[in-house]
Parts: C-alpha cells; structure tokens; sequence
C-alpha cells in the first residue's frame, strides 16, 4: 500500500511537471505572432494614422504636394499607382539607393493586399534604410505611399518593445527576409546584421519553434510572421531561464514528496510498533497464564511426591526392621543361604529408602517447605559422624577416607542435619566414582573471603568430568556417567538437593574438576555465631529437640 501511494504520488508529481513544462512553451510559442500583430499595427497607425492624404486624390501628384506631405529630412516620399508604376517621387538628401522597379512592384502589391507592407533592408548599415507602403483606394484609383526611413531612426526605437518580449537573459529579434536583423533588444548584435548565431539560423529555416543548442546550453526559439511583411519576430531564450518557475515548483514538490514519504514512513512505523505492542501485550498475557499454570502443576506434583514419599517410606522402614531382626538372627536361627538373601533385600530396601528420601527433599525444597532449625554445634563431631558411617563403602573399594576439620573453626551457627545431608551427599558421591585404591579427602575450615562463613570441600582422586558436563551438575536428574559409560546407581538427585538446601541458607556450591585426575566439590555456608542471648534461646531450643527425641524413643521401646 505504502509503495502504490508513493508510486502515485511521483506520477503526480512527474504528470505536473511535464505539463508545466509544456504549458510554459505553448505561452513562449505564442508570444512572437502576437507581437508580431501588434508590432504591425504600430506601424500602420505611424503613417498619416490611416487617413488618405488630399494630394493622393487627385489624378497627378507632383513633387510639390508630396513634400506638403513629407516628414523631417532624410525621409524619402513615392507614390505609386495599383500595378506599381511610379507616379512621383520626393529625394530629400541623404538617402539610400532606390529600390529597383521589381522590388517597388513587390512592394506596391503587398501594400494593397494587406494595407501595409515593409520592404527589405536597403544599402548597408550605417546608411541603411527601410521603406515602409501603405496603400489607399481613392476616386482617382488605388494609390500606394512609400515612405522611406533611415534604419538607424528605425532601430532605436524599437530595443524597449522588444525588451518587453522576452525575459531576462533572452533575444529579441525583428528579421527581414534576407536574414538581416532590422530591430533588436539590445544585445550584443547591431542593427542590419546577420542573425546572431548559427544555429539559430539553421533552426529557422527548419521550422518556426522549437530547441537547439548554443555553446552546448538549451535554448528555445519561437518566431511570428509581421502580417503585411516579409518580416518576422524572433524570441529565442535558455531553457534554465524559460523554465525557471517550475524549478523552483519542482523543489516545493520535492520537499512534499520527501515530507509525504517521511509523514507515510512515521505513520506506518508507528502503526507497526501500535501493532507489535499489542501483539507482545497478548503474547505476555498467554505467557502469564501459560506460566501460572505450569507452576500451578508443578506445586501439584511436589505436593504429590512429597505426599507419596511420605506414605512410600512408612512401610519400607517397616521393611528394613523385619529385615535386620531376620538378618541378625533375632527371630531365631537362619541359615547361610538365607542369611545372604536377607542381606541382598536389605541392601535394596535401604537403596530405596534412599530414592525415597531424595524424592522427599527435592520435593519439599521446590514445595517451599525447608525448614531450617539453626544451633550451635561443634563441626568435628558431624564430620566424624558422617565419616563413620560411609567407611564401610571406602573400604569395600580401598579407597582412602580422611578427615581434616580447621581447630580455629570451633562451633558454629548452622543447622546440623541439613550440614550433615551435605557432607554425606558429597562424601558419597565422591567415594562412587573414585575408582578402588583412590583417595578421598574432607576439609573444613573457615572462609576468609567472606566473614563468618566456612567452607567444606571434597576432594576426590576420581575420574574427573569434563568441562562440557560441568553445567549438568546441581539439577535434578543430572547424573553424569564415568568414563566406561557404565551407569551407576542413583536418582541424580543428591547434588540438585544439596544445592537447594545450601541456597535456602544463602550459601553457594561449586566444584572445580579435571578430567581423569579428580575433582573438588564446594559449598560456603554462613555460620556467624549469635548474639549471647540468641545463643542461650538457640540452647533452649535445641534441648527441648533432644528432650522430645528420646520421649519418642522410649515410648517406642
């Protein structure tokens, strides 16, 4: 649509050009035979003002009644009859040859034909003439009065009529028909002269109007033919000066197509930005609701896993205690055999126990669900603790399980389990994917870049993981493969866990790791001590939590 408007608005624009282009040559065409028919009056009105003289009544005319009518000296008078025979004739010295018999004829017919007539330029310029015949009917038959002017009279006053045929820059001319130029406006050519320029000329004896070329500018020529004459008016002008009025149309028209296409161009834009805003305004909208759903599901689903685990880890803990009572013979003897069998539904049911239980925390950390219960405790003693209970799986593979604990570190303000979870979850991948006679290392210390905050790291002498997997860590079901491509047992969910409850404590995790020579799994936890009276409320707390445990437990027992 933008591109038909502009296409119309230049054919417009280029339509009004052309024809104000032509309507100014139609006017500058027409300019040369209307001064052309006035210049002919002027001459007719010149000459005794159209009446008849008394002296051209009569039968003769002497050369006494012809002086009677004469003008100032230097005119010359003649009187001939219809078929051009001289009648008589007045020579008032100085004055230009006379005319032959044959021209005086030409003359004599042209004057009765047309009333007026205005013969060739006669003799050279500076004595030049020119004759001028007017003709009358009177009793006596008809009469023709040839009056003859000296050229130079003629030529000067004629450069203000002429002037006012053509604009500036423009020439004027008043020809006769031996090309010689009988008035002009003032230019740069004189008075019986040939034509100008060349090819001016040639441009005339072609046709009456039209263009040529002079000194490589365009110039436009127009001529009119005097009625009564062999003469003729020519105007002749440069186009940069007869089309002058439409150059500077033609800018304004430039300026309001460029404004219209600016004008277009903006409304256009914004209509678009009008319609991508909308369409992002929806697009938003579908976005919120789509996203409000998707959250909506996916509170669903923690709430569901979490409800499911829950009710899940119930029975398998009645599972796993049946299993030890049998495994360890407190229900009576077993054999070898079935002793084995016991010990594998044991070792099962614990691995499930496990899934079950990283279900449940992934599920009430995205439930929004984590309760942290922060106290004083001693950091050594966790780490003993956690330890302990995965040697047995170091030493299953001979991997070497050390321990070293910062004894500036002292106790700190944390909560034990979730420091607990993250050591047994770190200490335990690592002892999985060392291979055997490998080396695990437990560090905790405090950390300098940041005040009141300790840093636990895991170093392993593992397989290692590559730079490409490094960003697989930390999410849910983002368990890596070693290097044979072997799976290995789990949910991969222990690191998604254990990030999340390290985060809910505005701590960070991170792991630094090479491929085939081990890796180091971090996490900084913020462990600021409390103020005295917080401490003493943290002590309160923590008491009361032991003293309801074993309540429970003796109730149970």
């Amino acid at each position: 649509m933008l591109a038909l408007a502009l296409g119309g608005l230049a054919f417009v624009v280029a339509d009004g050009h052309t024809k104000s282009r032509q309507e100014l040559e139609r006017a500058f065409y027409a300019r040369p035979p209307i001064a052309a028919a006035l210049f002919a009056g002027l001459l007719r009105g010149s000459v005794n003002a159209g009446s008849v003289p008394s002296n051209l009544t009569h039968a003769s005319v002497t050369q006494k009644e012809l002086r009677a009518d004469s003008a100032q000296g230097g005119q010359r008078l003649a009187v001939y009859a219809a078929d051009g025979t001289p009648l008589a004739q007045l020579a008032i010295a100085p004055r230009a040859p006379a005319p032959s018999v044959a021209q005086e004829q030409i003359v004599t017919r042209l004057a009765i034909k047309h009333g007026t007539s205005i013969s060739s330029v006669l003799g050279s310029p500076p004595a030049a003439s020119l004759d001028m015949a007017t003709a009358y009917k009177t009793p006596a038959g008809e009469r023709v009065m040839v009056t003859e002017f000296p050229l130079a009279a003629v030529s000067t006053l004629l450069p203000a009529y002429m002037s006012a045929m053509v604009e500036r820059g423009g020439e004027a001319f008043i020809l006769d028909d031996a090309q010689r130029i009988i008035g002009t406006n003032g230019s740069r050519v004189a008075p019986g002269s040939i034509a100008p320029d060349p090819a001016l000329l040639t441009a005339l004896g072609k046709q009456g109007r039209g263009g040529y070329s002079r000194n490589g500018a365009a110039w436009q020529y127009a001529s009119g033919v005097i009625p009564g004459t062999t003469w003729r008016i020519v105007l002749s002008v440069p186009d940069s000066t007869l089309y002058a009025p439409i150059s500077a149309a033609a800018i304004s028209w430039v300026l309001l197509v460029l404004f219209a296409l600016c004008g277009t161009v903006v409304v256009a834009l914004v209509i678009r930005a009008r319609r991508d805003a909308d369409r992002l305004t929806r697009t938003y909208r579908e976005l919120e609701a789509r996203n409000a759903e998707i959250e909506d599901a996916n509170q669903a689903k923690s709430r569901f896993l979490a409800s499911m685990s829950h009710e899940l880890r119930t029975p398998l803990n009645g599972i796993i205690g049946f299993t030890e009572l049998m495994h360890d013979g407190r229900v009576g003897e077993v054999s070898v055999q079935h002793r084995e069998y016991l010990g594998d539904i044991l070792a099962s049911a614990r691995h499930l126990l496990t899934l079950i239980n990283d279900v449940l925390d992934i599920s009430k950390v995205e439930a929004g669900k984590v309760e942290l219960h922060p106290e004083l405790f001693d950091p050594e003693r966790l780490v003993a603790e956690v330890q302990t209970a995965l040697r047995p799986l170091a030493d299953d593979k001979e991997i070497s399980l050390e321990a070293h604990v910062n004894p500036d570190l002292g106790d700190v303000f944390a909560d034990p389990d979730k420091f607990r979870q993250l050591l047994f979850n770190y200490v335990s991948n690592a002892i999985k994917f060392t291979p055997p006679h490998g080396r695990v290392d437990i560090r905790v210390a405090p950390w300098p870049d940041q005040e009141g905050a300790l840093r636990v790291e895991v170093e392993d002498t593992g397989v290692g993981i590559a730079p490409e997997d490094i960003g697989k860590l930390f999410t849910e079901f983002g368990q890596l493969k070693p290097g044979d491509g072997r799976p290995m047992p789990g949910t991969g969910l222990g690191l998604a866990v254990t990030k999340r409850i390290v985060e809910a404590q505005a701590g960070t995790v991170g792991v630094r790791s090479v491929l085939g020579r081990g890796s180091v799994f971090f996490a900084t936890l913020p462990c600021r001590p409390p103020l005295p009276a917080a401490r003493d409320s943290a002590e309160r707390d923590s008491a009361k939590r032991s003293a309801v445990a074993v309540a429970g437990e003796e109730q149970s027992g």
